[in-house]
């Protein structure tokens, strides 16, 4: 059982290309003040495609962009090609430490092996008063329960893993170098993803955006 290789597999499908709707996370659009300095470092982790981080890119920001997966980084590079990508589990990456202004991670921190240790090395990579940002599904996202139960909150779903926090354990891993500039719960619509979810859903998470103390 792999965790990760579903994802390679995933992008390279035949129908990749309508898979993931195009729309900006409407949580980095409802708090875009926070974000609308130009020359900003920006860090993109799970980045697919570039989803997100064309929003950063508008904003002439610099921006370096991390995902396992080497096609959905190409596809990123076709759209974006002044991005820094680097292929690799975010966790083995060898970034240096307090470069990065904004950190964001949307549907990938719940993905990972190690949730806690991968926040730990999303703020270490941020400046001091910098700004981390991400998500996690919640036991209500329609995800939950699909796949190779591996523990009460852990699925492997077609080789790709899936964490379901409640918003309490979430905050039991945020570590205390850290402000809480807000939380939301937040429920949203998705199209079919091909093969992988061939239906409508609904997804359930909590949002979260922290300043680095």
């Amino acid at each position: 059982m792999d965790n990760y290789l579903g994802w390679e597999e995933y992008y390279t499908s035949s129908d990749a290309s309508s898979i993931w709707k195009d729309e900006i996370e409407p949580f980095l659009l409802e708090n875009s003040d926070l974000f609308n300095s130009q020359g900003a470092k920006v860090l993109d982790i799970a980045c697919g495609d570039g989803r997100n981080t064309v929003f950063f890119c508008r904003n002439k920001n610099i921006v370096c962009c991390v995902d396992i997966s080497e096609t959905a980084l190409i596809k990123l590079g076709r759209k974006l090609p002044k991005t820094v990508r680097i292929c690799e589990d975010f966790l083995k990456t060898s970034l240096i430490d307090n470069q990065f202004d904004i950190v964001i991670c949307f549907d990938g921190l719940a993905q990972m092996e190690d949730p806690k240790l991968a926040l730990n090395k999303m703020i270490e990579l941020t400046k001091t008063n910098g700004l981390i940002v991400f998500n996690f599904f919640t036991p209500n996202d329609c995800a939950y329960g699909e796949g190779e139960k591996i523990d009460d909150c852990t699925f492997n779903f077609k080789n790709t893993l899936f964490k379901f926090y409640t918003l309490q354990q979430v905050e039991k891993i945020i570590p205390s170098n850290t402000d809480i500039v807000k939380k939301e719960l937040k429920l949203w619509n998705d199209p079919p993803h091909g093969d992988f979810r061939p239906y409508s859903h609904q997804h359930e998470a909590t949002f979260f955006i922290l300043r680095k103390t």
